[in-house]
C-alpha cells in the first residue's frame, strides 16, 4: 500500500469522475483531516481460477479480482476505510 500526502491530485487510481468530484469536495472542506492516504488498496485473496488458466495470466486474473478500498486515510493512530459513492447503499459495504 503506497501512502501519499493528503491533498488534491489531478488523478486518483480507480476513482470515476463522480467519485473524484465528491473526494475533491471533501478535501476542500476538510483540508487537514488526514496526514496521509492510500488509494485503490487491494484486499482479500482474489478469486480462485481453474488450473487450466494459462500461468502467464492467472496472476493478473487473481490481482484484478481482489476487492478494492477507494481510500484509506491515516490520522494519528487512527485508520479510516473510505468508500466513495454518489449514493450510499449496501453495495458500498463489502
Amino acid at each position: 500500500m503506497e501512502k501519499v500526502k493528503y491533498k488534491k491530485y489531478l488523478r486518483y487510481a480507480h476513482l470515476g469522475p463522480e467519485d473524484v468530484r465528491i473526494w475533491d469536495k471533501f478535501i476542500e472542506t476538510h483540508p487537514d483531516y488526514f496526514q496521509m492516504v492510500a488509494y485503490d488498496v487491494k484486499v482479500g485473496e482474489g478469486r480462485e481460477y481453474p488450473k487450466s488458466e494459462l500461468p502467464e495470466i492467472k496472476e493478473d486474473l487473481v490481482y484484478l479480482s481482489k476487492k478494492r478500498i477507494d481510500v484509506v486515510g491515516f490520522k494519528g493512530e487512527d485508520v479510516f476505510v473510505i468508500e466513495i459513492k454518489p449514493k450510499a447503499n449496501l453495495s458500498a459495504v463489502g
